[in-house]
């Protein structure tokens, strides 16, 4: 599988001496001694500057610079892939995009913040898709290469691949359901490490562009949502809640899990404002005897 599905590129370790010129405010011609670059992409996580460059021979660079510590790391990506950058707030990716026959696959590096070595890369996500499906698989390494250490040549270290999410039947004019990864969350909701693989923000983008939220399957979205955050997965429970909420802002439910999940990474004035509004709707429904005691006490908290 690994051997099928490997992007056949190499990243290479180059002097870009323009790479100190860069400012993430706007697109710019950046010119070094000897090429002109032109910034294609440029973002700022925290202490780090992740600026993607094109030059005029369409070879792409990465530039990393910390803040604190200076420049991190320049490569050269060279690749027959289209390369993207795609930033978060504690985290970055690398997209590779690529036509395989019939079939259309995006690699996706994700770093994400680590507290001893800036950014890490713990694996590899991979989606495909074709006329008659789509297709998202995890390859995790057996261990983390730190940022300062990215080469692209990680894949000697790479576990086997992981399916995540499987489904054929486009031409039978099927849709993608949501079930087969409720009941793989569902098994997995007591192992917070494989729930981190199986709810990052790359999966959770690839379930709502191609699965989206209707009255058919709420309730499997906010079960899921809800044993996230049981799990101390709070981000990722809300990233999912404020997406189910922007569709149907009645979904009561949703409001005390938000909460919660608010609530753990601290953002106590977001967690009372949802609870309020938690109130107000049971209220409404004439459940308020159905309220727990700890909305109450936090938002008097």
């Amino acid at each position: 599988m690994n051997s099928i599905l490997n992007l056949f590129f190499v990243l290479t370790l180059v002097v870009l001496t323009g790479c100190k010129d860069i400012k993430s405010s706007s697109l710019q011609k950046i010119v070094s001694s000897e090429l002109n670059y032109e910034l294609k992409t440029s973002c700022d996580i925290q202490n780090l500057n992740v600026s993607l460059l094109e030059d005029e021979d369409k070879n792409n660079y990465l530039c990393l610079k910390s803040n604190a510590e200076g420049l991190v790391r320049e490569l050269r990506i060279d690749t027959l892939s289209n390369v993207s950058l795609n930033c978060g707030d504690e985290s970055f990716q690398l997209l590779f995009e690529e036509q395989l026959g019939n079939s259309y696959q995006t690699t996706i590096h994700s770093f994400v913040k680590h507290p001893e070595f800036n950014f890490i890369l713990n694996g590899t996500y991979i989606r495909i898709s074709n006329r008659n499906g789509i297709r998202l698989l995890y390859r995790g390494l057996t261990s983390p290469v730190k940022i300062d250490e990215y080469n692209g040549m990680y894949l000697a270290n790479s576990k086997e691949d992981v399916e995540i999410y499987d489904f054929n039947g486009f031409q039978e004019e099927k849709e993608p359901e949501i079930s087969t990864y409720y009941d793989e969350i569902k098994t997995a909701r007591n192992n917070k490490e494989k729930l981190k693989v199986l709810s990052s923000e790359i999966v959770l983008n690839f379930l709502l562009d191609n699965i989206a939220i209707s009255t058919d399957n709420i309730s499997d979205y906010n079960d899921i949502a809800y044993w996230l955050e049981q799990a101390e997965l709070y981000r990722e429970a809300i990233y999912l809640l404020e997406a189910l909420l922007e569709e149907y802002p009645d979904r009561t439910v949703a409001y005390i899990n938000i909460g919660d999940a608010y609530w753990g990474i601290k953002n106590i004035e977001d967690a009372k404002k949802v609870y309020t509004i938690y109130i107000e709707q049971m209220k409404a429904k004439g459940l308020e005897n159905k309220i727990p005691q700890r909305i109450f006490d936090r938002i008097l908290t």
